[in-house]
């Protein structure tokens, strides 16, 4: 009977043993199957990468047409230079795994906002440099590549898990949704985000473009030599004066921001040239001028002559500047935020021009 109980107990601790055995060997093989893969995303290999990696989960698809397969490789060899992981746990049942890995990618948060950013502010430049070529999509992915070559990111780390099933013997990973989008940080999930930038963000990206144009720029974008139908080297001077004011007297100051769902106003004290000032300048000038002896002997031709030399003056030696808070509404049209321009935004930032040159005896 003694014999008999010993001989079961051999047979179950046998089959425990095979069982186990069994098991960590699944296991094993599990864990190999999803190191594997992982590993070649932390190669430098950008090959290697890209036969592991589908950068649909990465890059738009407009933009994946865009662009070669070098720049690709180029970008997905940045994007994972950092990158990293560590398997928490593995679950085995017959043909089917569950592995919960903890990965560690670069914030492509971060990235997102500063790609978006940096795609807008571009948009704004060529608007008003007539000059350069049209914005193209490419020139996002050049965007992109600078910021990862040139900004040293964070990482952020999180928690997923990795499917697996078993085929004929070996184990595949089972690619969804989920998972791709992991192994990119969630970066086209951001990129994608309607408020990736907020309200405030946008104001401050046009703003910024603003404040790193030229006084050429400005006086293209602004239609500063059009104001008059007459054209003349009088009336391109003017312009110039102008421009160069607004360059060197534009700043602002955001105050803060109200979202309602998709309308929202961000309010900002803008500082600018104080056109009021031009004006009572110029009026105080040619009062005191037109009590002089000289301005009864030169004639109407004469007396307007003066007029438009005190004018340009008055403009160029302007020192003052004049700030005022104004509310700079905006909709978000299902892709980002946009603002809405107005004659109170326009005549906060670049003054009342056309208001001043009515007040004046220059046209």
């Amino acid at each position: 009977m003694k014999k008999t109980f010993y001989l079961l107990c051999i047979l179950l601790a046998l089959s425990l043993l095979f069982f186990f055995g069994c098991s960590i060997k699944e296991k094993q093989a599990v864990k190999k199957t999803v190191t594997d893969k992982f590993e070649q995303l932390k190669s430098s290999d950008s090959t290697a990468i890209q036969d592991h990696m589908d950068t649909k989960d990465l890059l738009p698809e407009s933009l994946r047409k865009e662009i070669s397969t070098q720049d690709v490789a180029d970008i997905l060899s940045l994007f994972y230079q950092d990158f990293s992981y560590k398997i928490k746990d593995t679950s085995v049942r017959k043909d089917s795994a569950t592995v919960t890995v903890k990965l560690r990618t670069i914030d492509a948060k971060a990235l997102a906002k500063d790609l978006s950013k940096a795609a807008l502010s571009k948009r704004i430049h060529h608007h008003i440099d007539d000059s350069l070529e049209d914005f193209h999509l490419n020139d996002s992915y050049l965007i992109l590549k600078e910021l990862m070559q040139n900004k040293q990111y964070d990482t952020t780390a999180f928690t997923t898990k990795v499917m697996l099933e078993k085929k004929e013997k070996n184990w595949q990973i089972i690619h969804t949704s989920e998972l791709d989008s992991a192994l990119t940080g969630h970066f086209l999930v951001y990129t994608s985000n309607p408020n990736v930038l907020s309200p405030e963000e946008i104001v401050e990206v046009h703003f910024d473009a603003m404040k790193n144009c030229s006084a050429e720029q400005l006086k293209t974008y602004l239609n500063l030599d059009q104001f008059s139908d007459t054209v003349s080297e009088y009336h391109e001077k003017v312009a110039d004066a102008l421009a160069k004011q607004i360059k060197n007297s534009f700043d602002y100051k955001l105050i803060g921001q109200k979202i309602q769902e998709n309308n929202a106003s961000v309010q900002v004290c803008v500082t600018s040239i104080d056109f009021q000032n031009i004006l009572n300048s110029y009026k105080k000038k040619v009062s005191k001028w037109l009590k002089t002896s000289e301005a009864l002997s030169v004639g109407a031709t004469g007396r307007r002559e003066k007029e438009k030399e005190l004018f340009l003056s008055c403009i160029q030696k302007n020192k003052k500047n004049a700030s005022r808070e104004i509310s700079i509404p905006l909709t978000n049209d299902g892709f980002n935020w946009k603002i809405q321009m107005d004659s109170s935004i326009t005549e906060a930032i670049f003054g009342d021009i056309s208001n001043l040159l009515s007040m004046t005896s220059y046209e």
